[in-house]
């Protein structure tokens, strides 16, 4: 059996998913943000496989948005912003959502903006020294 190649391993250690027509693999799991006025939204960055990479082998680094709808996720949210611990326990308790759940359709971003950063794939095997 022939050993994953870098953005396999990538993809399945942190996802990956398809919009319009192009691949993208992300470079870590998304995670929650939230603040004082913002609407809750899922983030995380992201390459896309079919972006030619320069002489040096980096390719252009995206950031990925989702817009998170699921209602228990917006209630329990809402709790830990009104600073209501108790309610957003028994939130969890009853749903087992948390901050670090993620119910989001990938394949339907709320935008992808492409960042200044520049990532390098292939030297993620000397980084995490993979056979």
């Amino acid at each position: 059996m022939e050993p994953m190649t870098n953005m396999e391993a990538l993809a399945f250690s942190c996802g990956e998913f398809h919009y319009e027509g192009k691949h993208y693999v992300m470079l870590e799991k998304p995670f929650t943000y939230t603040a004082k006025d913002i609407f809750p939204y899922y983030t995380a960055n992201a390459v896309c496989e079919q972006d030619a990479c320069d002489e040096d082998g980096y390719r252009p680094v995206y950031t990925i948005r989702w817009i998170v709808t699921n209602e228990d996720q917006l209630a329990y949210i809402a709790a830990l912003m009104e600073k209501d611990k108790a309610k957003a326990f028994e939130i969890f308790q009853e749903t087992g959502v948390n901050e670090d759940t993620i119910d989001c359709n990938y394949d339907h971003p709320d935008h992808i903006l492409e960042t200044e950063f520049k990532y390098n794939v292939d030297q993620l095997r000397q980084r995490y020294n993979w056979q």
